[in-house]
């Protein structure tokens, strides 16, 4: 088999709407339609190879842990403060080596060629920054006209001029849980409810501490049939995720090794999230797990 031929086999190592299904249409030769078009498909082959090339410099967890601190510190906060919509456009990012692709941080006095349609009406010609739209409503879409400049960090040396079409952002979406310490995602893990739906989590080593963000989290241990839950749960990641946790020490006590965490959208999506998984993985509540009755 050809190496293009195995590659069609291949796919991304999560499953996100935003990545394009495309792989198995590849060529042997380079054609425009297999370019990454959008911001979010070309992060994910760029922090892959990255991860890939530290790996092999590395011959234990504890090791790749401390490449990542040392040699990567600003890859690690562009990662954590750069942020996309649901079309993988890029929102905002701090990264210098990406100059005028997104939104400023702070609105641009004078800089009036935006509008943001969201469910209280519409707006035109104000002045938007990152700041401005972080947290929005769902439904919520922001453009910027070509005539719009802005800098992309307070260093900036002057504007820079915006392409010439209007970009559109359609509603963010949610950060996924950025750990606050050097705790290496190992993997990422579909957790399918009661109704069917299926949710996707990434896999963290315990102990881990995440910056603060609404999601789901699921601790749980790993086993020679598949990942057994302990722990099914919702709410801001930052207090619900560590030591303060109301039921650590049964949790502790049953095993937990790793924690399974995605950021959500609103309080409701996570609450019926946390419904879903709860009714089909009964083996999370006491005594087999820690979940009470009364929920979580």
């Amino acid at each position: 088999m050809l190496a293009i031929d195995a590659f069609r086999h291949d796919a991304w190592t999560r499953q996100d709407p935003r990545l394009p299904n495309d792989l198995p249409t590849l060529t042997p030769h380079w054609h425009r339609d297999h370019a990454l078009r959008t911001g979010y498909a070309r992060r994910q082959p760029s922090s892959k190879s990255t991860s890939w090339r530290q790996k092999r410099s590395a011959k234990t967890l504890a090791e790749l842990q401390a490449i990542y601190r040392v040699q990567l510190p600003a890859m690690r906060q562009y990662e954590a403060e750069t942020h996309y919509d649901t079309n993988g456009r890029i929102v905002f990012t701090p990264s210098k080596g990406l100059p005028c692709v997104s939104l400023p941080r702070k609105a641009v006095k004078g800089d009036t060629g935006c509008a943001l349609t969201a469910p209280e009406g519409p707006r035109e010609g104000i002045a938007l920054g990152w700041e401005d739209v972080r947290n929005p409503p769902e439904g919520t879409i922001a453009a910027r006209s070509p005539t719009t400049t802005a800098r992309t960090t307070p260093s900036s040396a002057g504007p820079c001029m915006m392409h010439p079409s209007t970009t559109v952002y359609t509603t963010p979406t949610p950060r996924e849980p950025t750990s606050t310490r050097s705790s290496i995602v190992t993997d990422t893990c579909i957790w399918t409810g009661s109704t069917g739906r299926q949710y996707n989590y990434r896999v963290f080593l315990l102990p881990v501490s995440f910056q603060s963000a609404l999601g789901n989290y699921i601790y749980c241990r790993l086993a020679s049939n598949g990942w057994i839950p302990i722990y099914i749960g919702e709410g801001d990641l930052s207090e619900r995720v560590g030591d303060n946790h109301h039921q650590i020490y049964c949790i502790k006590a049953k095993g937990a090794t790793h924690v399974h965490a995605h950021a959500t959208n609103s309080k409701s999506a996570s609450q019926r999230e946390e419904t879903d998984l709860l009714g089909r993985y009964t083996n999370a509540y006491k005594p087999t797990g820690c979940n009470e009755k009364l929920g979580g």
